[in-house]
């Protein structure tokens, strides 16, 4: 009798295990199938930003599910959104472009008029260039950004990475003809292929010129390092000057526009210099990092 006790006593425990064990991987399956449309629901949600805001989420012909219905109002917002960027693209687009002419203009008869003027009063009018120079750099910078939101990221052009920093260069000699620059393939001899990346050429050359200006504007020889070279199998570009070193907490706000440093006290600028390379770099899905060495700053393009 006693063994017959324990064997039902085992059949039961067992039972209760199998049935508990059943019942909870059961429930765990229901639950999971209820809850399997709003997953997809959170992974299409993670995957829209400004690139594919107007893709919109699925939702079934006629379908009064909750999910259904959540993806629909979910929709209507994106549109709303998109409608809210687009006026505000279009109005800082177009009052940029309409600013430049008069800004233009108003530089040109002021430099006109300071050739007439004797040399005690050129002093107060060279002011007010000035401040028109950083004005006309600013609704360059606005343009330029308006621009990059424009740029389909779809587009497969594939230009050098070379050629795209010698034309850069040939700018900044330009505008600052005792600039030193010295540029440093490693190693030398790569195949073409190496140096071609997808992108736009124009704001790749916009990208590195900024850099290069800032470099130059901001250290204490004139003397900018251009390095190309290979970073964990990637094609990386290295952007190095001498002078002040940026402290954490401006790191921190490195990219973010009208940014400016404490080295940069002493010279002209509106901080958006670097938001645009960020920017430029972030629509092709190229990294830019910044290291601080002693008395040497180092941005480092990744791509």
């Amino acid at each position: 009798v006693k063994r017959k006790l324990n064997f039902l006593i085992s059949i039961m425990v067992g039972a209760w295990f199998l049935v508990s064990g059943g019942t909870w991987f059961f429930s765990l399956y229901i639950v999971k199938r209820q809850l399997l449309p709003l997953d997809r629901l959170l992974e299409n949600i993670k995957k829209i930003n400004h690139l594919n805001i107007l893709d919109e989420l699925y939702v079934k012909p006629k379908s009064n599910n909750e999910i259904d219905l959540i993806s629909n109002e979910f929709n209507f917002m994106l549109l709303r959104l998109n409608d809210a960027f687009l006026r505000q693209k279009e109005f800082t687009a177009q009052a940029s472009h309409e600013l430049r002419t008069p800004l233009a203009r108003i530089s040109v008869q002021l430099e006109n008029y300071l050739q007439h003027l004797p040399q005690k009063d050129q002093l107060y009018f060279n002011g007010i260039l000035s401040d028109l120079s950083q004005l006309s750099e600013l609704i360059n910078s606005l343009l330029i950004l308006s621009r990059i939101d424009d740029q389909p990221i779809e587009q497969k052009e594939r230009v050098r990475i070379d050629e795209c920093i010698y034309n850069s260069i040939d700018r900044i000699v330009t505008l600052y003809p005792d600039v030193k620059i010295n540029l440093t393939i490693q190693p030398a001899g790569q195949v073409d292929y190496d140096m071609e990346v997808i992108g736009n050429g124009n704001l790749l050359e916009i990208a590195f010129t900024n850099l290069i200006k800032n470099a130059y504007l901001y250290g204490d020889k004139k003397l900018v390092s251009i390095d190309i070279l290979e970073v964990s199998g990637k094609l990386a570009v290295r952007i190095i000057n001498t002078g002040m070193t940026l402290d954490l907490e401006e790191r921190k706000n490195l990219f973010k526009p009208f940014m400016r440093g404490k080295n940069a006290i002493a010279h002209m600028g509106v901080g958006l210099g670097l938001r645009i390379v960020h920017r430029i770099l972030r629509a092709y899905g190229y990294r830019i990092e910044y290291q601080a060495g002693e008395n040497l700053n180092t941005f480092t393009l990744i791509f």
